[in-house]
Parts: C-alpha cells; structure tokens; sequence
C-alpha cells in the first residue's frame, strides 16, 4: 500500500533482510491523502530461506476534530451536518469563511460543495444537499422568456422568479451569453423564491431593431434553467456584422 513504507525513506516497498539472529523493520505510515475516519489494510510479506510469512496490517485513521466555535470537537462529516441543521445561522460564517473546506481537506475528504459556494443561509441548504442530508427542491422559472421595448442608448430592467412549491431556500448562480445583457447580481437566494433581475443596456447594443439573449441560471443540486430575452430597440442602427477576412 502507498500509505505504508519499509524504512524511512518514501516509496520504498521491499527490503532484505541479512541476519543471524534478528533484524529490525522500520514502519513508516503517510496518512496525507487518505480519508480519516476509515481503517486501512496492508499485507506485509516476508520471503526467507525459512519459509514464507505474511503479516496483516491495519491502520484506523481518526479524524482531526474541528476547532472552531460553535462546532468544535465535531469529529465526522455526517455530525457537522447535524449539528448545522440545529443551527443553521450559525453556520453561515464558518461556511463563508471557508473554514469547513480546510477542515474537510485536513482529513482527506472530498467537499461536497461544487462549483461557487453560495452565501448566507442558502449556502448552508447548499452544503446539505451536497452530503445528500437534504434533497434538492425542484425548481422553476415563473417565465422562460421575457420580451422588451428599449430605445437605442436608453436602459431597461425587469426581473422574473425563481421558485420551488417546498418549503426550502432556493438559489441559483447567473451568467449572462450577451455584453448587452447585464446582471446585477451574479448569485441569488431566498426562501422559497427570490428575484432574478436583469438590465438591458442599449449603449452596447449591435443587433439591430431587434435581437435576443440567455441568462443561464445554475440552481439547487446542479439545476440548469434557462431564461431568454427578447429585446426591441427602435432607433437602432443595422446590426454590425464581423467584417471578412481580406483576401490573401
């Protein structure tokens, strides 16, 4: 096993041995890159003009307890789940800070966050649903489309919802296909629904009387939604098409 040396030097998997009588074997176990909270086996083997002898090996990896108030002494992944869903509140901080990743990468665990961490309480409602202790609500857009009137180099704003019948917090990262179409908050949240808004800004507009754009909205456990934009811009110019290449 990786995690098990013969000696003191680093990969060093098989030694002699040279003795008349007795002959010392230095162990040396790395725990970096194993998961705590696990028992690890090894077989060590040992080939001798006197016969053969395999020697079982274990190794039980205790985690590292968490340090910080109000969590300290939590020993496993699924007790910080626990005590965070007694207090959720309280979690915020010490998941924002980024506290609980270091802790879950000191003890060799996979952080079940992915992709960019939410904030506030959403981000706690987050963090459960990435240890499977609470499943995603399904979530929805209340319009898949939105259509506008803005005239050329003014600006226009609207909003649509996102929502879930459960009684849970709903969140979401945003990002936006087109210059034009811009994004006031590149993450939302709330319980329940929360607001998506959107501005529509002219002085970048290149489309011509009329043009369309997507926000890609990434929700709960992973949810990918999609909102078009459909834009009117009386008064703007044709729309500019990329030049082509000069003959060679």
């Amino acid at each position: 096993q990786d995690w098990l040396t013969l000696g003191t030097k680093p990969g060093v998997h098989e030694i002699e041995i040279s003795t008349r009588r007795e002959q010392g074997v230095k162990l040396t176990i790395t725990t970096k890159g194993q998961a705590a909270g696990q028992s690890y086996g090894a077989r060590l083997t040992v080939v001798t003009n006197g016969g053969v002898v395999e020697v079982p090996l274990r190794m039980d990896l205790t985690a590292q307890p968490y340090t910080k108030a109000p969590f300290q002494g939590t020993r496993s992944q699924r007790e910080m789940a626990e005590k965070m869903r007694a207090a959720p509140k309280a979690a915020v901080p010490v998941l924002e800070s980024g506290d609980v990743q270091r802790w879950f990468e000191l003890n060799g665990w996979l952080y079940p966050v992915r992709g960019t961490p939410i904030k506030g309480v959403a981000g706690v409602q987050q963090f459960f649903e990435g240890m499977g202790v609470s499943k995603p609500p399904s979530v929805q857009l209340s319009k898949a489309e939105i259509r506008l009137t803005c005239k050329y180099r003014d600006t226009a704003r609207a909003q649509v919802m996102l929502q879930t019948p459960a009684k849970k917090w709903v969140y979401a990262t945003l990002t936006s296909d087109s210059p034009w179409l811009k994004l006031p908050l590149a993450q939302v949240s709330g319980p329940q629904h929360v607001a998506i808004p959107v501005e529509i800004d002219t002085n970048l507009w290149n489309l011509g009387p009329s043009g369309e754009g997507k926000v890609s909205v990434v929700a709960n456990g992973g949810q990918k939604l999609t909102l078009k934009v459909v834009v009117e811009v009386p008064g703007a110019p044709a729309a500019q098409r990329p030049k082509a290449p000069a003959p060679t």
